[in-house]
């Protein structure tokens, strides 16, 4: 599925492959891609994630080109604080928000080993979900401000988030 946060507190998931005994309809998901690929495709409208580079490759197999990225919040927590151990999601979230996120773990405990995501109930998944889009949001404000107040900003914009790019071209490719 996908998930969306556009203000902190409101964020949005649409179930594309959820597939499980007794799971709901979802709207395919091709035509879940091809509705929101103008908006993906948009430059103008700005893209904030958590390793964004990372969803800039699945949708690049799925067919879009992901412009606009604006923001990723584990490259600049790891400009902040290059020496962190960790920097994933759950741990900037309990550090600068001071919440404890739904572990990934705790989402898929159920399921049998072996499980992919699919196997998640879509309740379970957009609780879990949603409060990833939201996390990332608000982490890239509170980011935002650091990068500036620690003088990283002009790095951030001007090589980190173009070198984005750069990554993802090279993982899709490959390395010889």
């Amino acid at each position: 599925g996908l998930s969306f946060c556009i203000n902190p507190g409101y964020s949005y998931y649409i179930p594309v492959a959820h597939n499980y005994e007794n799971c709901p309809e979802q709207i395919p998901k091709k035509t879940v891609l091809n509705s929101l690929k103008p908006v993906l495709e948009d430059q103008g409208i700005k893209k904030i994630g958590q390793n964004i580079k990372y969803d800039n490759i699945v949708l690049k197999k799925e067919g879009i080109d992901l412009k606009g990225i604006s923001f990723d919040t584990m490259l600049a927590s790891y400009l902040i604080n290059p020496s962190r151990q960790r920097y994933n999601l759950d741990d900037l979230s309990l550090e600068y928000i001071g919440s404890k996120m739904i572990s990934y773990s705790e989402v898929t405990s159920t399921l049998p080993k072996g499980s992919s995501f699919a196997s998640v109930e879509i309740e379970k998944a957009c609780t879990y979900s949603c409060e990833d889009s939201d996390v990332a949001l608000k982490l890239s404000r509170i980011f935002d401000n650091k990068l500036e107040e620690l003088d990283l900003k002009d790095l951030f914009v001007n090589v980190e988030m173009p070198l984005l790019e750069v990554l993802v071209a090279m993982e899709m490719k490959g390395v010889k």
